[in-house]
This record gives C-alpha cells, structure tokens and sequence, in this order.
C-alpha cells in the first residue's frame, strides 16, 4: 500500500487533504472532485548547516533544496493513518472515522483532518528544525494558542502557538526562491523530542457543520483543541486494522474504498444524518474471521 494516493477527508465535507504517492503533487482538494496540485514541503534538519531533507512531493526550483530520493525516507499507511518518516523525522496523517452516530455531532462533523510532526533530538547536542508548508500565498492566523494559515477562508492549517513555531514564507523558508508558500518552521532545541500537532480545516457555506463553526478560524481552533482524542480515534481504526486476519489484498481494498467513500462523502445544511451502512460494511469485511 505505500505507492497508494489515499485522500484524508472528514466526515461529510466533500473535501481532502492528499499526500502522495512520491513524486506527486499533493495538498487541499476542495471539493474532492478538484485534484490538489500544490507543493508540499514536509522535512527536517539536524542544524541549521545542514542540508534540508524533504519527502518528494513537491516540484523543486532552481537553487533550492532538492527532494529526498528513494530509500531515503520509509511510508506505512494503516487503515486510518499515513506515517512517513526520515531518520527521526515522523510526519504522520490520521483519518479518524466512526461506525456509528453519537451525541457528540460537533465532532464526528467538523471538517478537520489531524497530523503530527514528531522528531528525537535527544542525542543531539544541536538544535534540529522542521517545515511544514504547502504553496499559495495563505493568509497568517496568529492567536495566543493558535498559530496557522488560510486560504480564501476555505481551507487552511493550524498547530499550537508556541515559542518553538514561526510563520514563513516563500524564500524565508529555505533561502531559495521557491515561488509563494507558506509554511510552519519549528525548531527542537537540543536534547530534546517533540511532537507538533497538525490540524487541516476546510469551510464551505451551506454545509451541515457550519450549524456548529462560525468560520475557517473557528474550525481550525476547535481542531487543534480536540486533537488528541482524534489521533485516539485514529490509533483505534488502525489498531483493528492491524488485528484482522484478512489478506493484505483486502486491507487495500478496505482502505482504499473507506477513504474514498469519506472523501465523496456530504452533509449539507438540513440533510439527514449521513447514512454509514457502506462504512459499517467495509469493516465487517475486515473484522470477519477468515480463514488462514
């Protein structure tokens, strides 16, 4: 499954956030029928002299940094999570998806996807640093807890303000001319591990989930906040993922056609309940007893 493009889509917004396979394109697919054509620039380095270390899916320019080749970086996608890493590098994507309506309608429905950064510089006497960005000229969101960009206020990306986080662009991210980007740089002091949550929000008028969302900067801030207990949601998809006895051939299948099924997937203002009979019977197939 790791050549796979698979989109990451949430519950009833008609949108994704895509990345990979290498060598390909990726970024914000809004509505999921548009496929998404812009860089994305995920990577690390040791120090600040070193060379940047990027995962392929971006164009490279003229005197920037080129992307890593293969061999260089390792892909394990699950049923619910995409988990790329270089050395101590992990750059992970989750889709948290659920089986069954509950009480908590704001959260199975707000229109955010969920990643991480996660880097061990604990037998590093330097400070490493890490990017996170995609191309287009998004508008900064800065808040006390909330740091991020937008994008025509529909789409946009978002991670906990800290002191450790700065907003960039274009050539400030790797002294290159890069053409317009927007991107997080994160620094890892030395001695040190981090894990920097990554919450991708979209916002459509006429959709169910603005009964619950005032805006773009609302979904995003709820995203961040409620992060944890959608990585928990992930983890748990993943978990029953790695338990089947089913073939590999069907865990592809299993994956593939749930993402693609959450990424056609649409509640607009006053629609019923999305109907998850399709969902419930992608993991019957995968949590039958099978035979060896």
């Amino acid at each position: 499954m790791a050549s796979s493009r698979l989109s990451h889509s949430p519950l009833g917004a008609n949108a994704s956030f895509d990345f990979g396979p290498p060598g390909e394109l990726a970024g914000f697919a809004v509505p999921t029928g548009h496929p998404p054509s812009q860089d994305v620039y995920v990577g690390c380095r040791a120090d600040p002299d070193a060379s940047w270390n990027l995962l392929p899916c971006f164009n490279p320019s003229p005197g920037g940094p080129p992307p890593l080749p293969k061999g260089r970086y390792g892909r394990f996608l699950a049923w619910a999570g995409d988990k790329w890493m270089i050395g101590p590098l992990v750059f992970k994507l989750c889709t948290p998806f659920f089986l069954k309506p509950d009480d908590d309608d704001r959260f199975r429905y707000a229109p955010v996807v969920c990643g991480y950064l996660e880097y061990d510089n604990t037998h590093s006497p330097a400070s490493a640093e890490l990017v996170f960005g995609v191309s287009g000229a998004g508008e900064p969101i800065n808040g006390p807890s909330l740091a991020g960009f937008g994008f025509a206020g529909s789409h946009g990306f978002a991670t906990t303000a800290s002191s450790e986080v700065s907003l960039r662009r274009d050539h400030e991210l790797f002294g290159a001319k890069i053409g317009r980007a927007s991107a997080f740089h994160f620094v890892v002091p030395p001695h040190s591990k981090r894990i920097h949550p990554l919450v991708f929000g979209f916002f459509q008028p006429g959709f169910h989930y603005t009964h619950h969302f005032a805006d773009l900067d609302d979904v995003l801030a709820y995203g961040v906040s409620a992060h944890s207990r959608y990585l928990a949601a992930s983890d748990a998809r993943d978990a029953e993922f790695m338990r089947s006895s089913a073939a590999p051939d069907c865990k592809t299948r299993v994956a593939t056609e749930t993402r693609a099924w959450l990424a056609a997937s649409r509640r607009l203002a006053g629609d019923p309940e999305v109907d998850l009979t399709p969902l419930r019977s992608l993991h019957a197939s995968l949590t039958a007893p099978h035979q060896p």
